[in-house]
């Protein structure tokens, strides 16, 4: 596994920096992604393929 993918409303702070924590960055925004037409946000954790350790980076887009 080189990478996971998931998606958070955009106004959940808690769960946001949960991921963050983990290692997950925001790498992209999906506008109006839920039914209510709240936006959600699109994180990475990205993995070494060899050892399944966590590889750092920075956000692509700005919260």
């Amino acid at each position: 596994m080189r990478h996971v993918l998931l998606e958070v409303r955009r106004s959940n702070a808690s769960a946001i920096a949960l991921y963050r924590r983990l290692g997950f960055v925001a790498m992209g925004v999906r506008a109006r992604y839920y039914p209510d037409d709240e936006d959600a946000v699109e994180m990475v954790l990205r993995l070494d393929p060899r050892t399944g350790v966590v590889v750092p980076g920075e956000d692509e887009v700005t919260l």
